[in-house]
């Protein structure tokens, strides 16, 4: 298990590994095709009794366009409470714009 980020996507929530940041951030891709971030300002707040000595305070949130990304991300959703049934798709994007999606088949058992 690592880092991942969620991506909203014909009204559903993804996860993916594949984005830009990878820093457990919120991506779109629109009705459009076009791909967006939740951006924010971020603080460090020291607090002696956090574990890690403080904690990052996330603020002033906004969505804004990825207009510089081309490349693959790939994205999934588990379908059931077994986790047996997935959901996955790639998606190129050139410049930010969605260029080619594609159903992932999922592995055969």
């Amino acid at each position: 298990m690592g880092l991942f980020d969620t991506i909203r996507f014909r009204g559903n929530e993804y996860q993916s590994k594949d984005t830009p940041k990878q820093t457990l951030d919120n991506y779109e891709i629109r009705e459009d095709g076009t791909l967006w971030t939740e951006d924010y300002d971020a603080e460090w707040i020291s607090d002696a009794d956090h574990f890690l000595g403080g904690y990052l305070n996330s603020h002033n949130h906004r969505w804004v366009q990825v207009e510089n990304y081309t490349g693959e991300i790939r994205f999934y959703r588990n379908l059931d409470k077994e986790y047996k049934a997935w959901e996955e798709f790639s998606a190129y994007f050139v410049r930010g714009h969605l260029k080619h999606l594609e159903s992932i088949d999922p592995p055969s058992d």
